[in-house]
C-alpha cells in the first residue's frame, strides 16, 4: 500500500556526524525531511557491543554448567 503513495526514500548518514537524514518524496510531489540521532557512531562499534554481549552470555552459560540456552549462544 505504501508503495502506491511513496515515490522515493533517500537516506544519508554522512551529512552530519552522529545523525541520519531521511527524505521521503511522495507521489503527489510533496517532500518530508527528518533527522534522526544515531545510537552508535559506526557499524564497528555496534558489532563490538554485540560481540561483547555474546561473550558475556557464553560465560554465564558455562557457569550454569551448560544450560539449555548455551547451545543457542554459539559456545
Amino acid at each position: 500500500m505504501l508503495r502506491l503513495v511513496i515515490g522515493e526514500v533517500i537516506v544519508d548518514s554522512k551529512r552530519a556526524s552522529g545523525q541520519v537524514w531521511v527524505q521521503i518524496n511522495w507521489q503527489t510531489g510533496a517532500q518530508e525531511q527528518f533527522w534522526y540521532q544515531r545510537r552508535v557512531s559506526s557499524y564497528a562499534v555496534f558489532t563490538g557491543a554485540q560481540t561483547a554481549a555474546a561473550t558475556r552470555a557464553r560465560a554465564q552459560c558455562r557457569r550454569a554448567d551448560g544450560c539449555a540456552d548455551c547451545r543457542d549462544v554459539g559456545a
